[in-house]
């Protein structure tokens, strides 16, 4: 679960996945719960897990945002100068482009080695 300084009512939490060491968590975030961390100074994380003696186990983290909110500012003119231009249907490939093979030739009568 996660909640921020500026309203901690506000809160966003998603559910656990593994992979090996690790321990991802994925969940949405509402527009109120974004304008609550863009106001913040702090956001503050915490896991609970149920023990078996019937007691809560708490672990818990905070993460600095100064900055945030400034940093925020310059990506949304960054983003909006870049979404101004004008846009194929893919994106851009930073390899060069190969032609595709021509599928709906006849197959070769040589045999391949």
């Amino acid at each position: 679960m996660m909640t921020a300084d500026a309203d901690k009512d506000q809160e966003a939490g998603g559910f656990p996945v593994r992979a090996a060491n690790y321990e991802m968590w994925s969940g949405s975030i509402d527009p109120d719960m974004v304008k609550a961390i863009m106001a913040s100074r702090s956001l503050h994380v915490r896991r609970t897990t149920p023990m078996p003696d019937e007691k809560v186990d708490v672990a818990k983290f905070d993460i600095d945002l100064t900055g945030l909110a400034s940093m925020r500012t310059q990506l949304a003119a960054a983003c909006s100068s870049v979404a101004a231009k004008p846009k194929g249907p893919w994106p851009a490939s930073p390899w060069p482009a190969t032609p595709l093979p021509n599928v709906t030739a006849p197959p070769s009568t040589v045999p391949s080695p």
